[in-house]
């Protein structure tokens, strides 16, 4: 059993705490007990369409069918997380909200429940309809047609729009006061530049901070302006790494999605990882390695079942072009610290020490050499190779 910082809310007692159909359930919950509430909320999410609806219908994951009762596209049935359904007159329009918690998004998804939204609209179901992408820290979603929105801007708009009296007057008031005790917790977890990295990491999960999350954060202050970045932690046996990842704009390609508009070649991931040790605490060197991967990343027994033998070639031959090039480069700055690797996702390594005591800002100065030679390398390759 993981432990736990401080007393175990609601939601860490019944082991659902990052569950996300477990806040929806929640909404919708607290939606459901207040005609009055839904209506309001409901207005200001479909502001900008000028929607107010006489009457409105909740469905959320874990009782609701597919959108659309049973709709399809590409031969799936689909479940967002929280459907409203608004009801005016005769007219309906619905508010989709697809929530995240600690998942990211699945490939084309939120594609597809915009194509069943337009399909039902096209059809006359529904006069329109309003996307939204909830996610803890606002995350932007591959879509433009949806609005991000993070959980804790949904449960002020709540609050907002209900007025005084809100906690007191639901039954959900003990639930809904430990998400909000966990938004907050999650807003005001920030890395102190100046503390040792080892601190930072090794604390305790609080709520919604949990150890991918704190590499997360790690990662968003170390990694230099100019880079995309995440983070995780990697537990195996007898050792735990926290992983810092970093990427440019060019280095990232399309989602792959079977039998979708992009070929596999053009689905790749390039990033920069680092694997900081956490257990032991007795390794005093970070290994870095320059990654060429799917997007999303799938192992050779998923990548086998899903692309065909002639996309899996044509994809493995870009990727070994790319090694040549790079190793190429890399001979030409035998100073640089980058090392060649024939390993078939990893294209070369560097080493970097990582002494005991070392703070959030010294890793930061650490990485920013290794960090702008790859790059230089790297963003050339890419800009070289478009069409």
């Amino acid at each position: 059993m993981r432990t736990l910082a401080g007393t175990p809310d609601l939601f860490d007692i019944l082991d659902v705490s990052l569950r996300e159909d477990t806040y929806t359930s929640l909404i919708a919950h607290v939606l459901g007990s207040d005609g009055q509430l839904a209506r309001r909320v409901f207005g200001e999410l479909t502001r900008e369409a000028g929607f107010r609806p006489d009457h409105v219908d909740i469905h959320f994951r874990r009782q609701a069918a597919s959108l659309c009762t049973a709709a399809t596209v590409a031969g799936k049935k689909d479940k967002p997380d929280l459907v409203l359904i608004g009801t005016r007159g005769t007219e309906r329009w619905w508010v989709v909200i697809e929530a995240k918690v600690t998942a990211g998004e699945g490939p084309s998804q939120l594609r597809r429940y915009q194509q069943i939204c337009e399909q039902e609209r096209n059809a006359g179901g529904i006069a329109g309809y309003t996307l939204y992408f909830l996610t803890l820290a606002g995350h932007t979603p591959s879509e433009p047609s949806y609005r991000a929105i993070t959980h804790a801007e949904l449960a002020t708009l709540f609050e907002t729009t209900a007025g005084s009296g809100f906690h007191g007057r639901s039954h959900f008031a003990a639930a809904w006061s430990a998400y909000r005790k966990r938004l907050e917790q999650f807003t005001n977890a920030v890395p102190d530049p100046d503390s040792p990295v080892l601190q930072w990491l090794s604390s305790a999960p609080v709520g919604f901070v949990t150890a991918d999350e704190r590499c997360r954060r790690l990662a968003s202050i170390v990694v230099p302006d100019g880079w995309e970045s995440s983070g995780g932690h990697f537990v195996a046996k007898g050792h735990a790494n926290a992983l810092v990842l970093a990427w440019r704009p060019s280095w990232i390609g399309s989602d792959y999605d079977p039998g979708g508009p992009h070929r596999l070649a053009e689905c790749f991931n390039i990033h920069f990882e680092a694997e900081i040790a956490t257990f032991p605490e007795t390794r005093d060197t970070a290994t870095c390695h320059l990654h060429y991967e799917t997007r999303p990343y799938l192992p050779t027994s998923q990548l086998s079942a899903v692309a065909t033998p002639d996309e899996i070639a044509e994809f493995t031959e870009r990727r070994e072009r790319f090694r040549a090039q790079l190793h190429a480069r890399l001979a030409g700055l035998p100073d640089s610290g980058w090392q060649p690797r024939p390993h078939k996702l990893q294209i070369a390594r560097f080493l970097l020490p990582t002494p005991p005591g070392m703070t959030i800002a010294e890793l930061r100065e650490r990485l920013e050499t290794p960090l702008d030679q790859i790059a230089t390398v790297v963003d050339d390759l890419q800009l070289r190779r478009r069409p």
